[in-house]
C-alpha cells in the first residue's frame, strides 16, 4: 500500500510544484486511502505490531523534504526535520481523526484544511528568527 501511495505521489509531484500547494498530491492519496479504508483502519489500529504509522511517516518525510525545498529554498536541515516531522504526523492524525468521525467532514474540506495547516506550519517555522 505504501508503494502504491508512492506511485501516486510521483504521478502528482509536478502538479504540486506548479501549484505550490499540497492539494494536488494529498487529494489522490486521500482518495486511495478512502478506497482502502478498512485496510488502513486495521493498520492504524494494529500500529504497535506493524509500525505502519512510522513507515507512513517515513514515506511522507522522504517526499516532503523535496516538496518543502521546492517551495522554500533556504530552509535549514534542522528546520526541515522539525517541519516535515510535524507535517507528517499531523497529516496522519488528520486522516485518523477523519476516519474516527466517520468522514463526516467533506473530503474537499479536509484537503483544504490540511493545505492550510501545512502552509501555516511552514510559514511559522521558516519565518521564525529563533
Amino acid at each position: 500500500m505504501l508503494a502504491e501511495a508512492q506511485l501516486l505521489i510521483d504521478e502528482h509531484m509536478a502538479e504540486f510544484e506548479a501549484a505550490g500547494s499540497l492539494r494536488p498530491v494529498f487529494k489522490p492519496i486521500l482518495d486511495y486511502i478512502v478506497k482502502h479504508r478498512p485496510e488502513f483502519e486495521a493498520l492504524f489500529a494494529n500500529n504497535s505490531t506493524s509500525n505502519f504509522t512510522d513507515r507512513l511517516q517515513e514515506l511522507i518525510y522522504r517526499n516532503g523534504v523535496s516538496l518543502v525545498r521546492a517551495k522554500f529554498h533556504t530552509v535549514s536541515s534542522a528546520q526541515m526535520d522539525f517541519l516535515v516531522s510535524f507535517i507528517g504526523y499531523g497529516l496522519i492524525g488528520l486522516i485518523k481523526t477523519w476516519f474516527d468521525q466517520d468522514m463526516v467532514l467533506p473530503r474537499e474540506n479536509l484537503v483544504r484544511q490540511a493545505d492550510r495547516l501545512v502552509n501555516g506550519a511552514a510559514m511559522g517555522i521558516l519565518t521564525d528568527a529563533g
